[in-house]
């Protein structure tokens, strides 16, 4: 589960009492699944200081950062970042505006264009004991990438786009895998279906939730969908609550959607490398959660192939989260999650406000910390009972890491035989995966690659998204200037910097 994409914090990881508690009679079980017995020694207590952390980084590196920093902490520069890249683009012309967005922000939060730069970025991670999460940046639409011909349908070019991304996605797994170490790669299902039929989909869900009420106890809707869409393959008449948002038409659809995702799935299970779905939209999440379910059941044997994404700042996340565990624990197969704060909480409020329903977000902060930490506490109480379960933390909190650390050392849980991971962005808050990865602990990074003018107007949507991210990088620029500082008066020569400047250009 990766954990929120900024401020705020695990507060039940400080002063919560006797960590005792959390631990059931089975005690921990790390992914083999043999029980944990606390005996393995635990490891170092990581020095966030910065000295360990920046080790090997040039002050030429540094120096850039603090620049990318100072600009992403201007809020009207985050706002009018698209708009001003695609006016550089036609003003400078692209080769030009890419040449610069390269230099500068695209080389600090991106892995890279090409595979050989990924490659060379996972190397250099490896090294300081960190993995990577791989993530092309692919979404569903005409206007991916692929080879298309004029005369093609728009069907046939839409199904062009949609293979074309999958064929990415699973040259991520191969990277991932060759990589080696703790291999992750992440998706987003709107990479491989139109947004459309996971609408319908989701619409068909919500019908399914409230035909499955009616019948009285507690019916599965995904069971209720699974039967319907059975009948429907078979040319039989499904639930009638279903049939106007899965007719023949999306079932078909949706059958190449589970096609492909199960390619992905079995590719990723034969080469060992766990996907992160990403989450969508509310207005597509119950799809979302449909196919990942189906997914894990298939695949999340002994350890989690598949892991879903939970956004606390859902009001329905904790009753979506319980659901979730039920159905792993019942299916008899391991629970993969991450845990976040939320990516769309602006157009979530907006879409509600037009429609004059109630918005899906919590109110206040406090409301989602709150929440956040009791699913947190849930997440690591299923773990600390033995039951099969993965967890992801990705915070850029300093004291949100700091405490989980102290938890995870008064638990007795050995960070190499568990199964909690610690994640952040790539050029985020290094000082703090750098400092987990040199002490022992499972650290990621999360490494958007591919083509800069595909990927940074995703990547300025998503800092518009985060605000809370791209305006909380104090820390980190406290950090950098101690470091620098330390290095003063003979400042550093340049030094080889995070991987991928490696790569000589062709």
């Amino acid at each position: 589960m990766v954990v929120r994409r900024g401020g705020g914090g695990l507060g039940l990881l400080q002063g919560e009492g006797p960590a005792a508690l959390l631990l059931g009679p089975a005690g921990l079980r790390p992914l083999g699944g043999e029980a944990w017995d606390g005996q393995q020694a635990p490891a170092s207590v990581p020095d966030f200081s910065g000295a360990d952390a920046y080790r090997g980084r040039g002050t030429t590196e540094l120096l850039r950062g603090l620049a990318v920093f100072r600009a992403c902490s201007l809020r009207a520069f985050v706002e009018r970042a698209e708009e001003m890249y695609s006016g550089a683009r036609r003003l400078l012309g692209p080769r030009l505006a890419d040449e610069a967005v390269r230099r500068t922000f695209f080389r600090h939060f991106c892995a890279g264009e090409s595979s050989a730069q990924l490659a060379s970025t996972l190397d250099w991670l490896r090294e300081h004991g960190v993995g990577g999460i791989v993530n092309y940046h692919t979404e569903g639409g005409l206007d991916g990438g692929g080879e298309v011909a004029d005369h093609q349908s728009a069907e046939e070019r839409r199904r062009a786009v949609l293979e074309h991304n999958l064929g990415l996605i699973l040259e991520s797994i191969e990277m991932s895998a060759r990589a080696g170490g703790h291999k992750f790669i992440a998706i987003k299902l709107t990479s491989m279906a139109q947004p459309s039929l996971l609408e319908k989909l989701s619409e068909a869900l919500k019908a399914a939730k409230g035909a499955g009420g009616l019948q009285g106890g507690d019916v599965d809707p995904h069971q209720l969908l699974t039967c319907h869409m059975n009948a429907v393959r078979s040319g039989r008449r499904g639930m009638d609550a279903l049939e106007s948002w899965a007719d023949a038409p999306t079932v078909r659809e949706a059958d190449r959607l589970l096609t492909s995702a199960g390619r992905v799935a079995e590719a990723a299970a034969v080469q060992g490398v766990r996907v992160l779905v990403d989450a969508e939209q509310t207005y597509l999440q119950p799809a979302v959660d449909y196919v990942t379910a189906q997914l894990q059941r298939a695949h999340n044997g002994t350890y989690a192939v598949l892991l879903n994404t939970y956004q606390a700042y859902l009001k329905d996340s904790a009753a979506r989260l319980e659901a979730d565990l039920l159905r792993c624990r019942s299916g008899g197969y391991t629970f993969g999650g991450k845990l976040v704060r939320g990516a769309y909480m602006v157009e979530e409020r907006r879409r509600a406000e037009e429609r004059a329903v109630p918005s899906p977000v919590h109110d206040t902060k406090r409301d989602t910390d709150g929440n956040y930490n009791r699913c947190a506490r849930r997440l690591l109480r299923e773990i600390g009972e033995g039951r099969r379960a993965e967890v992801v933390l990705a915070t850029h909190n300093h004291d949100s890491v700091n405490g989980a650390v102290d938890l995870m050392r008064s638990m007795g849980m050995a960070p190499q035989a568990t199964p909690v991971y610690f994640a952040q962005l790539m050029g985020m808050s290094d000082y703090l995966t750098f400092s987990l990865g040199h002490s022992g602990y499972k650290v990621l990074k999360c490494l958007p690659y591919g083509p800069v003018h595909e990927l940074m107007p995703f990547l300025v949507r998503r800092a518009q998204e985060n605000a809370d991210v791209m305006g909380g990088v104090a820390k980190d620029v406290e950090m950098t200037w101690a470091e620098i500082r330390r290095r003063v008066p003979a400042l550093l020569p340049h030094a080889p910097g995070h991987g991928w400047d490696r790569v000589q250009k062709a």
